[in-house]
């Protein structure tokens, strides 16, 4: 990639990084509940209409919804993502406390991706057209198929449920409770990659050295 198309594509990445946090603003703008009576339900105090009044004015939710987009926009920017409604704690805080464990369980899921992804796809190109190929790519066929959820619900049923072999509920954060929720994730991945894997192979075997 040159330098243009580098930049192409950051432009085209911040665009649609921009239109997301605007769908999502929108969306959360137009859901029902006031944030506000929200924000003091969670801390057990049912104030006056007067002073709920005072504190949507203070937080700026009575200005137009445009306005308090870009109002936002403007401090996540500067580092300000503002102040959860539920918790009252800086939302900055809280997703740094799920940064970890989601890196970790993303690095988990691809490690099992490649562990499955690559012995599959060099079998079923070594093993062209005979059992070990269709095989594989029946199960490749059935992980870019079915929906990741299905495939997480299964594994709670079975794995979990009637083996119990894993838990259904993450409790803290071991390796156990991020086995079931890896696989999940590497399942369509692992089935989208052997199929790669399978015709880079078949490209070097099919090659007259």
């Amino acid at each position: 990639l040159n330098s243009k198309q580098i930049a192409r594509r950051l432009i085209q990445m911040v665009i649609v990084l921009i239109g997301i946090s605007f769908i999502t603003f929108a969306l959360i703008y137009m859901a029902p509940g006031d944030p506000v009576r929200a924000m003091y339900s969670s801390s057990g105090v049912i104030p006056s209409e007067e002073v709920m009044n005072q504190t949507r004015e203070a937080m700026g939710l009575n200005k137009p919804f445009i306005v308090q987009y870009f109002d936002w926009l403007t401090s996540c920017l500067h580092g300000d993502f503002g102040t959860s409604y539920s918790s009252g704690k800086p939302v900055i805080g809280i997703l740094m406390d799920r940064l970890i464990p989601t890196l970790k369980l993303a690095f988990l899921s691809l490690i099992i991706m490649l562990i499955v992804a690559v012995p599959s796809g060099i079998l079923a190109a070594v093993k062209q057209n005979k059992f070990a190929d269709y095989l594989v790519r029946g199960i490749t066929f059935l992980g870019v198929s079915i929906p990741n959820f299905w495939v997480g619900l299964m594994l709670l049923y079975f794995v979990a449920l009637k083996l119990s072999l894993l838990p259904v509920v993450s409790i803290g954060g071991g390796i156990k409770s991020m086995i079931l929720p890896a696989i999940t994730l590497a399942f369509a991945m692992a089935a989208k990659y052997t199929r790669q894997v399978r015709t880079a192979v078949l490209e070097e075997l099919n090659k007259d050295y």
